[in-house]
């Protein structure tokens, strides 16, 4: 994809987004806006404390438009834990302006107000040339509903592999896999977009690994799906897990973690 750059002079002075730009945690703004065509994504980087288990996460509508997040931890942190960051992809599905919202939050306590929040505004236009189309909609997804299930065991939970792919309705409710710092493992959830059923990340500890989520629309001969990468950053145990659907068709998937 094209990425949309502009100078950060505008950023400070008008709230307009420009690609790439980094934002401190004390200056990070409440709102931005950016102004792309379909044929573009825009990108931004906000700071993380690596120390503090807070991590910044995405909540929107995969309708329109996807957000991928990588967590990046400095080769030598200062002693604060200070000095990483999320760098932030934002790419359009369609033509549809649409709504992104990022929280700074500790994804292992549940139901807790995110430290900073960030609503970011995305105004999309024609691929190529042609006026730009504003648009009323702001969309953003909560994320899905929690849904009980039985607490395994690690004796028999089942080992994930490597670049797995699990159907929608036969997924399992737990996995475990072990890693080491540093290394990662990818697997793939299958998600139902005509039913509007997409896999969401809803906990884990920042301070053992880190999670990015894509979404695949998939294609003529591909299935829609998730497609999910675990990333080992320091010893411990966590359990990552997402949500899809709802009532009938609300499933969880838990990931227990461990990194060595």
């Amino acid at each position: 994809m094209k990425h949309f750059a502009i100078c950060l002079a505008g950023i400070l002075a008008l709230g307009t987004l420009h690609a790439d730009t980094f934002f401190s945690l004390e200056k990070v703004p409440a709102v931005l806006n950016a102004t792309i065509r379909a044929n573009q994504d825009v990108d931004l980087k906000l700071e993380e404390n690596s120390t503090s288990g807070y991590a910044w996460t995405a909540v929107y509508d995969a309708r329109l438009c996807s957000v991928s997040i990588k967590h990046e931890r400095p080769d030598f942190p200062a002693s604060d834990g200070s000095g990483g960051y999320a760098e932030i992809e934002i790419e359009p599905v369609g033509g549809t302006s649409f709504s992104v919202t990022l929280n700074y939050v500790n994804p292992s306590v549940p139901n807790a107000a995110p430290a900073k929040t960030v609503k970011v505004n995305v105004t999309v236009g024609a691929a190529y040339g042609g006026t730009v189309v504003r648009s009323a909609v702001q969309s953003a997804v909560s994320q899905a509903q929690s849904v009980s299930a039985p607490v395994q065991t690690a004796g028999n939970i089942p080992l994930l592999y490597n670049d797995q792919m699990f159907r929608f309705d036969s997924v399992p409710s737990d996995v475990q896999t072990s890693l080491l710092a540093g290394q990662d493992i990818d697997f793939d959830l299958e998600e139902k977009p005509r039913e509007n059923i997409y896999w969401q990340v809803v906990k884990y500890d920042a301070r053992v690994c880190r999670v990015k989520i894509e979404h695949d629309r998939g294609g003529l001969l591909k299935r829609p799906k998730a497609e999910i990468e675990i990333d080992g950053v320091a010893p411990g145990t966590t359990v990552v897990e997402l949500t899809a659907g709802a009532g009938a068709n609300a499933k969880v998937f838990r990931c227990h973690v461990t990194v060595r």
